[in-house]
């Protein structure tokens, strides 16, 4: 280090440390950041109370304390300083000491502040009962070192935040002290924007790394509603409880918070991935495993669980996805009987209809007044097959054109039509020792029945007998030989599909190709129906608002359609 820029001290009789103060303070900005020493210097004329021209008495009459300091140095660091002890406002002794008075702070405080204006560092233990720290940054502010105010706010945010301390006395001690903070900030202009920018940043890193957690055990394609789901919950929950408890509701903590959930939900590293399913269809998928009959249904807090669902669902873009696909699954869980609770079903209808509105729940309402009629008219159905005659054949087709017979004749004016991609059945496997039953989809059952009149087929055979096609029979055998129900056997140049009678099953079957081509026709639909939407908006507005700008049209379709999905300006 250059030579010029340290400080050299000439002894003396009277003390070996003898500076002239109005020397060294006219590069006192370069010694504190090129040579932190000299602020030892500053404090040990102070200690020693060399060349000091101002006596501050802090604290009340209870407490107090003199320090005797010196005028340049305080102008030089607080401009708060540099008005109160400029000459029309100071009162001096005979001696001609300024006597300055700070009743306001005390002795315990202002000593730290001192230390902070000799030395440009200080050193404050966490949970001291000798100083207050909302009241040592209070005083901080007063006098006006702001670069102080930001190091303690930040300080002690990012204590809070980070909870690196696992000890109850620090943690209360924190908390308590961020709450004063914020309730002492609030209603100043701009007084929580450092706490806010600080909760935003560690918010925002936090939910990275959650999602980081994710796709280090898996694949995009591959990751599980529920935990996908209970990732975002257990970020929002934590941080949602903290802008309600800590934060008390202030306007801009709310703000910043909602705008992080929309990111956090819509746009994280996953969303962005071509693989990765949609948060609307996940957090579907994750209320169909809740609302559905299973052994954890009777030992779940409903209320909790469906809160829980709105928290996400109210953050998310694609809300008209997350309806059809939605009314989808509960149609499914009506027609199966799997729904564990109709009181949960309807609870989770009423709480979309709070967020959205009575025309998105509509049609969800209307299946349980349908589910009603389909009882009834399976009911009637069953009699009429108990005294019906009915011939040979194909089960499954027979079945239809019976039924749909039956329904002709009650409803003359209805035609109905096979979904096969939608349409299960239960099997019953007698060839067992104990028979056990199969839930499976339409191809699945197809095949499956085939085996009533033999027990083994080519490929070609059951081509030809179920006239399904090709590539979705060969998916269905693998499926089915994965399961082990069927044996798949290579003869010479065939390959048959043995009924396997050496081991018994009790599964659903699930169709690999269903779910995928109920996505593909849901989202078609979906992209059909935004487009008449917004063409249908559009034309509303212009029919109200002719000669509108081209901008106010695009806010005001956004504006109207943003409870359903947000539109994509061309």
């Amino acid at each position: 280090m250059n030579e010029n820029h340290r400080v050299h001290f000439r002894p003396t009789r009277r003390n070996s440390y003898q500076l002239n103060v109005e020397e060294a303070i006219a590069n006192l900005k370069l010694f504190i950041t090129q040579e932190r020493e000299i602020g030892d210097v500053f404090q040990e004329y102070q200690r020693q109370n060399i060349d000091v021209d101002v006596h501050i008495i802090a604290g009340d009459k209870w407490n107090q304390k003199l320090f005797k300091v010196h005028k340049l140095i305080l102008k030089e660091r607080s401009d708060y300083f540099k008005v109160a002890l400029s000459d029309q406002w100071v009162r001096k002794d005979p001696n001609g000491i300024i006597i300055f008075r700070k009743e306001n702070i005390s002795p315990e405080i202002f000593d730290l502040l001192l230390e902070y204006i000799y030395t440009g560092k200080v050193s404050v233990p966490l949970c001291d009962t000798n100083v207050d720290f909302v009241d040592l940054i209070g005083a901080a502010d007063e006098i006006l070192l702001p670069q102080l105010v930001t190091s303690l706010e930040g300080y002690l945010v990012d204590m809070y935040l980070s909870k690196s301390t696992k000890l109850l006395k620090v943690e209360k001690w924190l908390q308590s002290n961020i709450v004063r903070l914020v309730s002492l900030k609030k209603d100043i202009p701009e007084g929580l924007s450092l706490i806010r920018s600080r909760f935003e940043e560690h918010v925002r890193i936090t939910g990275h790394y959650s999602i980081q957690e994710i796709i280090k055990n898996k694949n995009a394609c591959s990751v599980e509603s529920t935990i996908y789901v209970n990732a975002l919950l257990k970020v929002f929950n934590k941080y949602h409880h903290m802008v309600q408890t800590i934060f008390e509701n202030e306007a801009s903590f709310v703000a910043s918070f909602n705008g992080f959930c929309r990111k956090f939900i819509n746009h994280n590293v996953l969303c962005t991935n071509p693989f990765f399913s949609s948060p609307s269809q996940l957090l579907v998928e994750f209320c169909d495993i809740f609302l559905r009959r299973n052994e954890k249904s009777s030992m779940v807090d409903n209320k909790d669980v469906i809160n829980n669902i709105i928290n996400i669902f109210k953050y998310l873009r694609d809300k008209d996805f997350f309806e059809k696909f939605y009314s989808q699954l509960l149609a499914e869980r009506l027609l199966t009987q799997s729904s564990f609770s109709e009181e949960a079903e309807l609870n989770m209808i009423s709480r979309l209809e709070n967020e959205c509105g009575l025309e998105y729940t509509s049609k969800m309402r209307l299946l349980f007044h349908n589910i009603g009629l389909s009882k009834d008219l399976n009911n009637q159905f069953k009699k009429h097959l108990n005294t019906d005659d009915a011939e040979q054949g194909d089960e499954i087709e027979k079945t239809f054109q019976r039924f749909k017979k039956f329904y002709k004749d009650k409803y003359p004016s209805r035609r109905p039509n096979l979904l096969h991609y939608l349409s299960k059945g239960e099997l019953k496997a007698n060839y067992l020792k104990t028979p056990k039953v199969f839930q499976a989809s339409t191809y699945q059952m197809s095949i499956l029945l085939q085996y009533n009149k033999n027990t083994s087929y080519t490929r070609k055979e059951l081509l030809q007998n179920t006239g399904i096609n090709q590539d979705l029979l060969d998916q269905q055998l693998k499926y089915l030989s994965d399961l082990k129900l069927l044996h798949r056997n290579f003869v010479l140049d065939k390959t048959t599909y043995d009924l396997n009678f050496d081991e018994a099953f009790q599964i659903t079957l699930k169709d690999p190709e269903e779910t995928m081509q109920f996505h593909f026709e849901l989202q078609r639909r979906l992209e059909r129906g935004r487009k008449f939407q917004i063409e249908s908006t559009v034309f509303q507005i212009i029919r109200l608002n002719r000669g509108i700008g081209r901008n106010t049209l695009i806010v005001e379709v956004v504006e109207k359609l943003k409870h359903k999905f947000i539109p994509k300006p061309p």
